[in-house]
C-alpha cells in the first residue's frame, strides 16, 4: 500500500533500528520501533530507489530517534529528520508503510 503523509505523522520519537538497501532490487527498508504504549515496529519500504542519502554527522548530538518524517514529490521522496540533526533522504518509485506489534 502506498504511503501517505498521515502514515508518517506518528513517527516522532520512534527509534530508527536499521536501514538496509538491496542494490540489485533497488529497494530500501527502514525498521523503526514506535514510541507508543504498545510495542510496535514500523517498516518503511522505498521501491525503485534512484537516490539515497544517509548521513550520520550528529550536528545536534547523538540520537537514534526520529524528529519527523515528510513524504514529498507525490509520494516518491521520503525525508526522515533525525533528532541528531541528520536528514535521511530516499527517492524512488513508491514508499509504503506497515506496522505490527512486536
Amino acid at each position: 500500500m502506498t504511503a501517505s503523509q498521515a502514515d508518517l505523522d506518528n513517527l516522532h520519537d520512534a527509534v530508527l533500528e536499521t536501514v538496509t538497501f538491496d542494490w540489485a532490487a533497488a529497494k530500501a527498508t527502514l525498521s523503526l520501533r514506535l514510541s507508543s504504549a504498545t510495542a510496535t515496529r514500523c517498516l518503511i519500504t522505498v521501491e525503485g530507489v534512484t537516490f539515497l542519502e544517509c548521513p550520520r554527522r550528529n550536528a545536534w548530538g547523538p540520537s537514534k530517534s526520529v524528529n519527523e518524517a515528510d513524504l514529498e514529490n507525490d509520494g516518491k521522496r521520503l525525508v526522515i529528520h533525525m533528532q541528531s540533526g541528520d536528514d535521511l533522504v530516499f527517492e524512488g518509485t513508491s514508499v509504503s508503510v506497515t506496522s505490527a506489534p512486536i
